[in-house]
């Protein structure tokens, strides 16, 4: 059972931007980019979201989520620092478009979600909601982007996996603690 419905609303912010850090066609490259990253830097979502550009499909690595483009800034001189990367080729995306696929009352629960659908094919990450009384839930989503175009290849991927009923969302949220 989730929030809706119970006459609660969120208080969490729109996290509205990501940092494009490469895109891969490879999968298994962009998985273990994230994988990597995740373990040197803590407390930074790293996904990775795949597009379809002309006709390919690309695996774009991103951190985030960042509120607006000086937090996204900022984040990047964060990582960049932290991993001791070049950051010149990185962008600044606005991507405050994800697919919610779960939202529990616990952090244990919300990455048990992420470990099954990723057995799935799909990349997924967690976010803290807090709503009107207080209370802090924790949301699955996948993907980060900037229109429903470009979250098209993604849509049909949840479908196809028979996870169809997830549409195409505000991305609220922020960090879990």
């Amino acid at each position: 059972p989730g929030a809706a419905g119970t006459g609660l609303s969120e208080s969490s912010p729109r996290m509205g931007y990501s940092l494009a850090m490469g895109a891969y066609q490879d999968v298994g490259v962009a998985n273990r980019r994230v994988a990597t990253l995740s373990r040197q830097i803590p407390g930074v979502v790293f996904a990775s979201v795949p597009v379809e550009v002309n006709g390919r499909v690309f695996h774009r690595v991103l951190a985030g989520p960042a509120l607006d483009a000086a937090d996204a800034s900022r984040l990047s001189g964060l990582v960049a620092q932290t991993a001791g990367v070049d950051p010149s080729t990185w962008v600044i995306r606005e991507t405050p478009w994800a697919f919610p696929v779960g939202e529990m009352d616990d952090l244990d629960a919300a990455d048990r979600r992420v470990s099954t659908l990723s057995e799935l094919g799909v990349p997924a990450y967690v976010l803290a909601v807090d709503y009107s009384d207080g209370s802090t839930r924790y949301r699955v989503y996948t993907g980060a982007y900037s229109s429903e175009e470009e979250a098209s290849h993604l849509s049909r991927m949840l479908a196809e996996r028979g996870l169809g009923a997830a549409s195409l969302s505000d991305r609220t949220g922020r960090l879990p603690e």
